[in-house]
C-alpha cells in the first residue's frame, strides 16, 4: 500500500524543519512527499530545499508555486497530484509521532471498507505540552470508532492534520464538497457519506498551539470584532454554518432520505442553542454585569465579598458598612452591566441594532485600511477581509439602515481604495468591485470620505510656534462666569466641534456625540442638573452634553467609552479657548440625576454621558481658582 504525504507550506521557516524531520524519520517510511510553497516570502524554500539534499530524499518533492493559490486550492492541486494509495495532510508547523504511518497502514490493511481515517492529537508550544491527549469529538472513544453521520454533523471538529485518506476518494463527489466547505472537512464528510470514515483513540500527532499561527489569527480577529471576544459563541456559530453547508450538499447530490437522520432538525436546534447564547447565556451576562472575564472570576469576587462580611474581629457597624458598600457596587454594576448587554449583545431597538451595524463596519474597514499602509503586502492580501467587509456593507444596505452616515462612506472609500492598490499590483477582484458597484447605486447622498493611506511628510506638520502652542495650554482655566451680554452663535459651536473632532478614537470609532442648545430656559434646566454646579446657577448661559456610544465596543473593552471621550473633551476644551471660548467641565457621576438629563436631552441610553461642559465668551475680568499643577516630578515615575 504506497503512501503519500501532502504538504501546504507559506511562510513556515521558524518550525517546517521539525515537520520534515518527524516524517523523515518515520519508523515505515512513507513512498512520496509532495511540498508545495505558495510563494514564502521567507526562507522556508530554502530550508525544504536543503533539507531534500542533504537527506539525499530522492522520492521527495519540492515545488514552487507560480504564483499565491492560497492554502485550500494549494492542497487540492497537491491531492490530485500524488500518486500514493494513501494520502497524509500535513500542515508546516506539527510534528508527528514517529509510529503514525505504520499504525495507519496497519489500520487500512485491516478495513479495506474505509476511506479515511483520524487520530486523536496533543497540544503543544515551546517544548510546552498543553493537553497530552486532546479527544475527537470531544469523548472517549475507548479505541476504534466508526462515525455516523449524525455524530458526524453533530461534532465536525476532525482536523486535517489528523487525517489520512485513500486517493479513490477524491472522485466520490469531492470536488463539489470542497466547493462549499474547507478542505480537511470535505475529505471526512464524503468519506462518511460513504460509510467509511474512522476515528481512532491514539494520538499519532502533536499539534503546535501558538498566537500568531495563521488559525489563531484570523479566528481571533474574527472573534473579537464580531463575537466581542466569545470562543464558544464563535464555534457554535461555525458549527451551524457547517451543518448548513452539510445539509445543501445532501439535497443536492445525494437521496439524503436514505439517511437516519433529520439534518434539517439538527439545523434547526443548533441555530436556537446559539440564538439561546447569543441572547444571553446566564453566567455569560453574570460575567458581563461584574465586568470580569470568567465564571472563575466571578466566584472569586463572590468569595472575596464573603471574606470581608465574615470577618471575626469586624465590628457590626463596620460589617455593615461594608454590606452597604458592596450592595452599592453590585446595583450599579447590574445596571451599567445590563445596560451594555441590551446595546450590543441583545440589542431591542432599531436605534442600537443600527449603530451595532455601524460600528462592526467601522471597525473592519479601519483593519483592512492600516493594512494599506504596510509597506510590503503579500500577494492576495486582505481579500478575505475584503470579502467579509462587502458582505456586511450589502447585508447593511439591504435591510434598509440608513446610509447617509460615515460608516457607510468610509467603508466605501478605503474598499475603493483597496481595489485600486490591488490593481497597482497586477491584480484585480471583478466581483467584489461589481458588488461594490451595487451598493453605490443604492446610496442616497454625498460621499464626503477619502479612505486608504497618504504620504506625511514632517515639513507639512511640524510646529516652529511653540510659544503659541504652550500659551493656549497654559492660560486655558475653568470658567464659572461669563461675559453675559456676548451671545455664542451656532457657527461659534459648530466651529469648536469642527477642531475637536479631530481627537483621537480607538479604531477612529468616533463613538462621541455632542449635544447642544441655544434655548435659555434649557440651558438653565441643565445648570440645575450639573454636579458640582451650585452657587453658579445662573453664571454659566450655555451647556453642552458630551456622549459616548457603548454600541461601538466589545466585551472586553469595557468603560473604552468613557476614554474615547475623556479624550474628546480634552481636545474641546482647547478648541474652545483658541475661539476666545471660556470652558468648565463638569464630570457626570453615577448618581448623578441621569434619567432627567436624558429626557431633556433626548439621549439614549445606548450611549453613556462623559460630561457637562458649561461655556461662554470670557468677560473681561474673571476671578478664577489658581489650581496650580503639581510638579513634574509628582507626575512621573521612571522604571
Amino acid at each position: 500500500m504506497k503512501t503519500s504525504v501532502v504538504l501546504s507550506a507559506y511562510n513556515g521557516e521558524k518550525y517546517i524543519f521539525e515537520q520534515l524531520e518527524s516524517i523523515r524519520t518515520q519508523t515505515v517510511p512513507v513512498n512520496e512527499v509532495l511540498i508545495f510553497d505558495d510563494c514564502s516570502s521567507d526562507e522556508t524554500s530554502k530550508i525544504c530545499s536543503n533539507f531534500i539534499k542533504i537527506h539525499g530524499l530522492s522520492n521527495w518533492k519540492f515545488v514552487i508555486n507560480t504564483s499565491n493559490k492560497g492554502f485550500k486550492r494549494n492542497f487540492l492541486d497537491g491531492f490530485k497530484k500524488a500518486t500514493g494509495d494513501i494520502i497524509f495532510i500535513v500542515d508546516q508547523d506539527d510534528k508527528w509521532r514517529a509510529n503514525r504511518v505504520e499504525n495507519t497502514i496497519i489500520f487500512f490493511e485491516e478495513h479495506p471498507e474505509a476511506y479515511s481515517l483520524c487520530c486523536g492529537f496533543s497540544r503543544f508550544f515551546d517544548n510546552k505540552v498543553l493537553c497530552e491527549h486532546v479527544k475527537v469529538p470531544h469523548r472517549k472513544t475507548n479505541g476504534l470508532k466508526k462515525i455516523s453521520l449524525t455524530e458526524f454533523c453533530r461534532f465536525n471538529s476532525y482536523l486535517g492534520m489528523t487525517t489520512a485518506f485513500k486517493k479513490t476518494l477524491l472522485n466520490k463527489g469531492y470536488d463539489e464538497a470542497w466547493a462549499t466547505m474547507p478542505y480537511d472537512i470535505a475529505v471526512n464528510f464524503i468519506s462518511t457519506l460513504n460509510n467509511g470514515f474512522y476515528y481512532i483513540d491514539k494520538v499519532l500527532v502533536d499539534r503546535r498551539s501558538y498566537p500568531s499561527s495563521t488559525s489563531n489569527m484570523i479566528a481571533s480577529r474574527y472573534i473579537n470584532q464580531i463575537f466581542v471576544g466569545n470562543r464558544h459563541l464563535y464555534s457554535r456559530f461555525r458549527n451551524i454554518n457547517a451543518l448548513e453547508s452539510f445539509e445543501n450538499f445532501i439535497k443536492s447530490h445525494i437521496d439524503y432520505q436514505r439517511y437516519e437522520i433529520d439534518i434539517e432538525q439538527l439545523v434547526l436546534s443548533s441555530r436556537k442553542n446559539y440564538n439561546t447564547l447569543r441572547n444571553g447565556q446566564l453566567l455569560v451576562c453574570i460575567c458581563q454585569i461584574f465586568r470580569l472575564r470568567t465564571v472563575d472570576d466571578l466566584k472569586q469576587y463572590i468569595n472575596n465579598i464573603l471574606s470581608v462580611t465574615k470577618m471575626k474581629k469586624m465590628r457590626l457597624k463596620d460589617r455593615l458598612i461594608a454590606i452597604k458598600h458592596f450592595w452599592n457596587i453590585v446595583q450599579i454594576s447590574i445596571e451599567n452591566g445590563y445596560s451594555f448587554i441590551k446595546s450590543t449583545e441583545m440589542p431591542r431597538s432599531k436605534h442600537d441594532t443600527i449603530e451595532r451595524k455601524q460600528f462592526e463596519l467601522i471597525v473592519s474597514i479601519h483593519s483592512l485600511e492600516k493594512g494599506l499602509s504596510f509597506k510590503d503586502k503579500r500577494k492576495g492580501f486582505g481579500e478575505e477581509k475584503a470579502t467579509k467587509i462587502i458582505a456586511m456593507l450589502k447585508d447593511y444596505i439591504d435591510n434598509d439602515y440608513p446610509t447617509d452616515c460615515f460608516a457607510v462612506y468610509e467603508t466605501i472609500a478605503v474598499l475603493e481604495s483597496y481595489f485600486l492598490k490591488k490593481r497597482e499590483q497586477g491584480e484585480s477582484l471583478p466581483v467584489l468591485e461589481d458588488i461594490l458597484s451595487l451598493c453605490k447605486s443604492k446610496i442616497v447622498g454625498d460621499n464626503y470620505c477619502v479612505g486608504g493611506t497618504t504620504l506625511l511628510r514632517f515639513e507639512g506638520f511640524k510646529s516652529d510656534d511653540i510659544q503659541s502652542i504652550n500659551h493656549l495650554f497654559s492660560t486655558a482655566r475653568s470658567i464659572r462666569n461669563y461675559d453675559a451680554a456676548k451671545h455664542v452663535t451656532e457657527s461659534d459651536i459648530l466651529h469648536v466641534i469642527e477642531m475637536a473632532r479631530m481627537a483621537p478614537s480607538a479604531c477612529n470609532r468616533q463613538p462621541v456625540k455632542v449635544y447642544y442648545s441655544l434655548n435659555e430656559k434649557k440651558n438653565k434646566q441643565i445648570s440645575n442638573l450639573a454636579p458640582g454646579n451650585n452657587g453658579f446657577n445662573n453664571a454659566i448661559p450655555y451647556f453642552m452634553i458630551v456622549t459616548s456610544s457603548k454600541s461601538y465596543f466589545g466585551l472586553f473593552e469595557y468603560n473604552q467609552w468613557y476614554v474615547n471621550g475623556g479624550i474628546f473633551l480634552g481636545y474641546l476644551r482647547l478648541a474652545f479657548h483658541s475661539h476666545n471660548l471660556g470652558s468648565c467641565i463638569f464630570q457626570w457621576g453615577l448618581r448623578a440625576p441621569e434619567k432627567e438629563l436624558r429626557e431633556l436631552c433626548q439621549i439614549p441610553y445606548c450611549e453613556s454621558i462623559v460630561a457637562i461642559v458649561g461655556f461662554g465668551y470670557y468677560a473681561a475680568e474673571t476671578t478664577v481658582i489658581q489650581a496650580q499643577r503639581k510638579s513634574i516630578q509628582e507626575y512621573i515615575s521612571k522604571f
